[in-house]
Formats: C-alpha cells, structure tokens, sequence
C-alpha cells in the first residue's frame, strides 16, 4: 500500500488544485490526506468527491503555532 500523509492544495500553498491531486492520488496512491495550512477548505472539497475516484482520504490540517 502507498500513501502520502502531507499534500497541500491551492487553498493552502500548493499548486495543484483538490480535483488535479484526486486525479493524480487516484493513479498512484491507495491512501492520502489533504493537509493544507490553516484551512480545511481543500479536505472538505476532496471529501465530497473523493467517492467518485478510486483513493481513500484521511482528513488533515496544519494548524499554525506561535510562541
């Protein structure tokens, strides 16, 4: 099995958008997580269309922190 725990979309700072990366998972990947920075706008947009493709999707987020 392959995953990759830490993709980040276009809401965050990543350059491909929730539909290209569900593409590209869906051809190399049995498991992912959309783990944007701050936002869980990309992992609320793949959880409801993650059914369509054959990928499973772990919900994330990176949660900034200041001292």
């Amino acid at each position: 099995m392959k995953g990759d725990f830490h993709i980040h979309t276009t809401y965050s700072d990543g350059s491909l958008t929730v539909d290209e990366i569900l593409k590209e998972a869906e051809s190399k990947l049995d498991y992912f997580a959309i783990t944007d920075h701050d936002s869980v706008e990309g992992a609320k947009e793949a959880y409801l269309k993650v059914k369509d493709y054959n990928v499973k999707l772990i919900l994330g987020v990176e949660i900034s922190t200041y001292l």
